[in-house]
């Protein structure tokens, strides 16, 4: 059975051919807005989580709860930092439909959530599912 996984988070750290795919993100719908989050099952750490203020079709800036990292092939990990992250919000349907959007930014060497050290243009997309 083949099926199209509508369900996901793709990144992508610009200048490296590998995408980072998270497959079947969970989302919850908070009274302030919504949270996206999954982590690796590869046993890389790898993580993405952002809480924002949405609730509709639009552009936003989490100004905290951005909590994002990958691994790159060199083994250096990056990280997604509060404030550096833009959420463009495509689609916003209702339970039991989708939350479609892109991601636009920077990823940071250093410490998690914090900038520093090397930059690299952060690219994604992603498309969860609603249950509530």
């Amino acid at each position: 059975v083949c099926e199209v996984n509508q369900e996901f988070v793709d990144l992508e750290v610009v200048g490296f051919p590998d995408h980072f795919l998270f497959n079947f993100p969970q989302v919850d719908i908070l009274e302030d807005g919504v949270f996206i989050y999954q982590y690796d099952s590869l046993l890389m750490y790898d993580h993405f989580a952002i809480a924002f203020d949405a609730s509709a079709i639009g552009v936003y800036t989490p100004p905290d709860g951005v909590y994002i990292s990958v691994t790159l092939p060199d083994g250096t990990k990056v990280h997604g930092a509060s404030g550096y992250l833009n959420v463009s919000i495509t689609y916003f349907g209702g339970p039991g439909d989708f939350i479609k959007g892109n991601l636009s930014g920077t990823w940071f060497e250093g410490e998690p959530g914090a900038p520093g050290g090397v930059e690299y243009p952060l690219l994604g997309s992603f498309s969860v599912l609603r249950d509530y």
